[in-house]
């Protein structure tokens, strides 16, 4: 499995929506401050595959949806052996934990769009995901995501302490439970024991003279059944005849109850008859007068006038009298005419004269102001003052001149008020004037619309009848209306008594039907006795089969009477063989009760024969019980002898030497790689890691004096062999394209560090992508993909940074 691209929201810090881009990156670093999210990548890549979290308990989810969201969802696109898929998830937190709301596995082209749908639930995801990667959870997260921190503890323990640490690691605590399931397996095995000896003595001993005994009698009754087999089939001879007869009996006394149950016809049944004749004499005369209602109605509707033509008399009436109206409007319209222009004149010539009188008045003005041009000079000017003619100064000693210059102010101001008053009465003349004109051309425009209605008025009447044909012929059709209406409500009313007539009729017949129907049930009870046939006339066809059915009785009733003394000797007959098998089956000692003899004796032999059948099965399953208590002491033996090999010191202890020494194998291997083919590893015989320095001639010495660059590399290479066991020891094909180191790289020195990073590095150069997980910067700067995961506020964020 190599990772593409994750997209990861409301997980942990992962608050918003966050897409990492794992493409073309096989080297790479987490890196970012602690806590700032880097291992949540890890754990939502897990989440997506397996819908679960390495650092959380199985199915525990909740506590790492974000503490601001209701639900997170995760999605990866990676590819196995090159072909790439999508697993997303979508989890809710809920009141006791958390539940997946969507899952899906897609496989997809090269391009990204969906092939197929693998897997739509969540449990059906993970089942798809594990076929797919070959890796349980628990495999998966012990080979992709490698438990660094654990191997410097296997790589310098001792043996025993170095077991404890791979037990875990491996998961051989499944032996433990193993041994317990054997054990249990034991003791339910030895209670099974116990229980089937339990019911052999409940079963007790099976005698075999009882079984003979019991076949003893089974072949008495077999010969009983032979004698009453022949009995059984007398019987069933009689019983033939014996229900022959009674049904003869039956049919001839039920021939006596049908002949007997035709009476005579009742007094309803003749009354109907009158009933329906006087219904048919009312319902003819009820036709007779719908068809003359429908004739006259026929005839008056030929005549109807046209319903147009009667809208037009009315409009026609209605415009002769609004003749006068229009004319008067007209005339009163033109007569309005002459005065509005006499009006006008008269005010033209008002106009003209007070236009006169304005000229009049300006030219005396003008004479004023002539005559007293010298008193208006110095007007306003006070003794003292200079004269404006001859520019003498004025003085107070000239009476006279004050005079005269009181009189002309007054002349001129008399002059102005005479143009003032004249002009105004021009503007008032010329104002009426034009009223009047536009009172004269409102009445012309009235006159000409009172002309143009009253012509079109006329135009209209032109062809019509006058008024009083028009009444004349108005009446006449109306009468006629009222007329057809009335024949109409008679035609509806004849059409009412008809339909009641009818119903009445209807009812009648039903009457006489049911009654007939009765005859016919009669008559049907005895068809076979050639009744006579019926007319149709229900009186008469009654009072005819009643006849038949006296005549016919007596003769019944003799046929009857013999018929039952038939059965009783039929019945008779067969008493006495029943009493004789009785007896036979009361010496065999069969039971005695109901049923039949023969029936009772096979059910006696059954029994018998079933009880022999019972012993020899309880023989039989004695024996079986037995086989069975030996089979399960055999189980208890086997399984606390297995129990007791699975011990921690037996079997587990076995089987971790084989996983030591295969894992310390598997390492050197991968030591000699990641060191460049110096290093080696081996077991002692005390079961000591050793290593093994190629460069010193093969020199062997305790890993306790390696470095501690030389120290991880040893980790490393006991981490990459455990990785390829647990792949081994997966089911299907698994190929191991993906690494995640999560390893505290803190607190190795600047050449430790530069070896680990080296390391690391030969890695990620192959068919396989490595990430680490760090904050150690000289690292991560080594690396040719960075995803550099920062916390904020709002959440954590991850950027891409390449080399």
């Amino acid at each position: 499995m190599r990772p593409r691209e994750l997209t990861v929201s409301g997980l942990t810090s992962f608050t918003d929506r966050v897409v990492v881009d794992f493409t073309d990156a096989s080297l790479f670093a987490l890196v970012g401050p602690t806590g700032a999210g880097k291992s949540s990548i890890v754990d939502a890549l897990t989440l997506a595959l397996y819908g679960r979290i390495p650092r959380l308990h199985a199915n525990e989810i909740a506590p790492a949806i974000s503490t601001t969201a209701s639900e997170c969802t995760v999605g990866l696109t990676f590819t196995v052996r090159r072909q790439p898929y999508r697993a997303v998830r979508t989890i809710r937190r809920t009141k006791t934990g958390a539940s997946t709301l969507e899952a899906a596995l897609e496989r997809l082209d090269d391009d990204g769009r969906v092939l197929t749908t693998l897997a739509g639930t969540a449990d059906d995801v993970t089942l798809e995901v594990e076929a797919l990667l070959g890796l349980s959870f628990d495999e998966f997260t012990r080979a992709v995501v490698l438990p660094q921190g654990e191997f410097a503890k296997v790589l310098k323990a001792k043996p025993g302490d170095r077991q404890s640490l791979l037990a875990r690691l491996l998961g051989t605590g499944i032996y433990d439970r193993v041994k317990q399931r054997a054990g249990a397996h034991a003791r339910a095995a030895s209670e099974r024991a116990q229980q089937t000896a339990h019911q052999i003595a409940q079963l007790g001993d099976v005698s075999a003279e009882r079984i003979t005994a019991l076949a003893e009698r089974t072949a008495a009754l077999d010969t009983l059944l032979e004698r009453l087999t022949v009995d059984t089939e007398q019987l069933a001879e009689i019983r033939d005849r014996s229900r022959e007869a009674s049904a003869a009996a039956s049919a001839a006394a039920d021939r006596v109850a049908r002949l007997s149950a035709i009476e005579a016809p009742p007094a309803e049944v003749v009354a109907l008859a009158d009933q329906l004749a006087e219904a048919d004499r009312v319902l003819e005369k009820a036709q007779g007068a719908v068809a003359d209602a429908d004739a006259q109605l026929a005839e008056a509707e030929d005549g109807a006038p046209d319903p147009e033509r009667l809208d037009q008399l009315s409009r026609t009436i209605a415009a002769h009298d609004r003749t006068a109206e229009l004319t008067a409007a007209r005339e009163q319209a033109e007569a309005a005419l002459p005065a509005l222009r006499t009006q006008i004149e008269s005010l033209a010539a008002a106009l003209a004269e007070a236009e006169g009188r304005v000229a009049e008045a300006t030219a005396a003005q003008g004479r004023v102001h002539r005559e007293h041009a010298a008193v208006q000079a110095v007007d306003g000017l006070a003794p003292g003052d200079d004269c404006p003619v001859c520019a003498t100064a004025l003085t107070d000693d000239a009476p006279a001149f004050a005079t005269d210059a009181e009189a002309g102010r007054t002349a001129v101001e008399q002059a102005g008020r005479a143009v003032t008053e004249a002009v105004q009465a021009v503007a008032a003349t010329r104002t009426r004037l034009e009223r009047a004109r536009t009172d004269l051309a409102d009445a012309t425009a009235t006159r000409d619309r009172a002309v143009e209605r009253h012509s079109a008025h006329l135009e209209a009447l032109a062809g019509q009848p006058g008024k009083p044909e028009a009444e004349a012929e108005l009446h006449a059709a109306r009468q006629h209306t009222q007329r057809l209406a009335g024949l109409r409500r008679e035609a509806r009313q004849a059409r009412d008594d008809l339909q009641q007539a009818t119903r009445a009729r209807q009812r009648l017949t039903e009457q006489a039907g049911g009654q007939s129907q009765r005859l016919d049930r009669m008559r049907l009870a005895v068809a076979e006795l050639d009744p006579p046939a019926l007319s149709g006339e229900v009186v008469a066809d009654w009072e005819r089969l009643h006849g038949w059915a006296a005549e016919a009785l007596p003769a019944a009733r003799r046929g009857a009477e013999e018929a039952a003394a038939a059965v009783t000797a039929v019945q008779a007959e067969g008493t006495e063989l029943r009493s004789r098998m009785e007896q036979a089956c009361a010496a065999a000692d069969v039971p005695t009760g109901g049923g039949d003899p023969r029936d009772r004796a096979v059910q006696a032999r059954a029994d018998a024969n079933a009880e022999v059948t019972r012993l020899r099965q309880v023989a039989e399953m004695v024996a079986g019980l037995r086989t069975e208590e030996e089979d399960a002491r055999e189980q208890a033996a086997v399984g606390g002898e297995l129990a007791k090999l699975l011990r921690a010191d037996q079997f587990q202890k076995w089987l971790l030497d084989e996983a030591t020494r295969t894992l310390v194998l598997g390492a050197s291997a991968q030591l000699q790689t990641l060191s460049s083919g110096r290093y080696e590893l081996s077991l002692d015989g005390r079961g000591s890691i050793q290593v093994v320095d190629l460069a010193s001639a093969g020199a062997t010495r305790s890993v306790r004096t390696l470095s501690g660059g030389e120290t991880f590399l040893a980790s490393l290479a006991l981490a990459l062999s455990l990785a390829e066991q647990i792949a081994t020891a997966a089911t299907g094909p698994v190929a191991l394209e993906s690494l995640f180191i999560d390893e505290g790289f803190g607190a190795l020195d600047a050449e430790t560090l530069d070896i680990a990073t080296g390391a690391i590095e030969t890695l990620g150069a192959g068919e396989r992508t490595v990430g680490v997980i760090t904050h150690v910067a000289d690292m991560a700067d080594r690396m040719p993909i960075r995803y550099v995961v920062s916390r904020t506020a709002a959440g954590s964020r991850v950027e891409r940074v390449e080399a």
